[in-house]
């Protein structure tokens, strides 16, 4: 079996990287131990965290504040294994996460994998409009995190989404031929930048004609977390994935104002705001999600932001670079 690295970027959250770890360190024994390298892009250092998790396994890395896609190339660059294990700081990995890493990069299918996310349990307080809906599905942003894109492993369809990084494996030649995280991605997005390096790389990958797999038995649990059950932190949400979502997935060909946005914007504000006078709570609470990220995206194509990542991908396409 291939050696595997993990790599982890973690940002002012040691109590949650401490238990993430605890849990790193269980799938790394069951392969018979594997690297595992922490990178610290936090305004306060988490070294005593992953100390006191890894006792001593763990290297970490201190790096610029505030920037998960430098925080990430650097330990990219820092780890010796062929093979790269992504997950997040708040994370638990299951037991044979590593094991079952090991086994699907065997299979030799692509260089490049995600594996399966699931929800952790809810809190018990969870709101009335937070709850799931007639197909067993919860709302909300950045809450209840799944990733399942097919019913058994193998290799991704182009409609399928691509990976998210709390859980992704890939080859470190991958980064060389293709580059790494996009670092510029925070000079444009400011805080909306956060776990958008993941789909920027998935989907450039896909562009570039990189198989994708999928791996079904690599399980990592993404807890739900109380203070995000709340609908302003909900709404910020959504704001800040619209907003990116142009720079993410930059376009050149699509208008700055699009009007369609425009009309869903309309139509799902007025929908929120009626069915939350009847007091369907879930529902409005839904098209106001939408209606949130719609206009992030229409006020993202007028921005400076917008004009500077124009300017980076033209740049890029002129050299070739990423």
């Amino acid at each position: 079996m291939a050696a595997i690295s993990v790599i982890v970027a973690t940002c002012d959250r040691p109590a949650r990287l401490g238990q993430a770890l605890r849990h790193i360190v269980a799938a790394a024994a069951a392969v018979g131990g594997a690297p595992i390298v922490v990178a610290d892009n936090g305004l306060e250092p988490a070294a005593a965290a992953a100390e006191a998790a890894g006792a001593g396994a763990i290297r970490y890395l201190r790096t610029a504040p505030r920037n998960k896609p430098r925080a990430l190339n650097a330990a990219i660059a820092a780890a010796e294994t062929d093979w790269l294990a992504f997950t997040d700081d708040d994370t638990l990995p299951d037991a044979e996460w590593l094991k079952a890493g090991q086994a699907f990069a065997a299979r030799g299918l692509c260089r490049v994998f995600g594996g399966r996310i699931e929800a952790g349990p809810p809190p018990e307080a969870l709101p009335a409009w937070m709850r799931p809906d007639a197909q067993g599905e919860y709302p909300g942003h950045g809450v209840f995190v799944r990733y399942r894109p097919l019913r058994e492993s193998g290799l991704l369809r182009p409609q399928d989404p691509v990976p998210y990084g709390a859980n992704f494996f890939a080859r470190r030649e991958v980064f060389r031929e293709h580059g790494g995280y996009d670092e510029r991605l925070w000079a444009c997005c400011g805080r909306a930048a956060l776990g958008a390096e993941d789909g920027e790389l998935g989907q450039r990958l896909r562009r570039r004609g990189e198989p994708i797999g999928y791996c079904r038995e690599t399980l990592v649990v993404h807890p739900v977390h109380a203070e995000r059950c709340r609908w302003g932190a909900q709404l910020r949400l959504a704001f800040y994935y619209g907003w990116r979502d142009p720079l993410v997935e930059f376009d050149p060909h699509r208008p700055l104002l699009e009007g369609y946005r425009l009309r869903q914007l309309g139509r799902w504000t007025a929908r929120a705001l009626w069915r939350r006078c009847r007091g369907a709570e879930a529902a409005a609470f839904a098209d106001a999600l939408k209606a949130a990220r719609a206009a992030g995206a229409l006020l993202c194509r007028g921005s400076r932001a917008y004009r500077r990542r124009a300017a980076q991908m033209r740049r890029a396409e002129e050299t070739g670079g990423t």
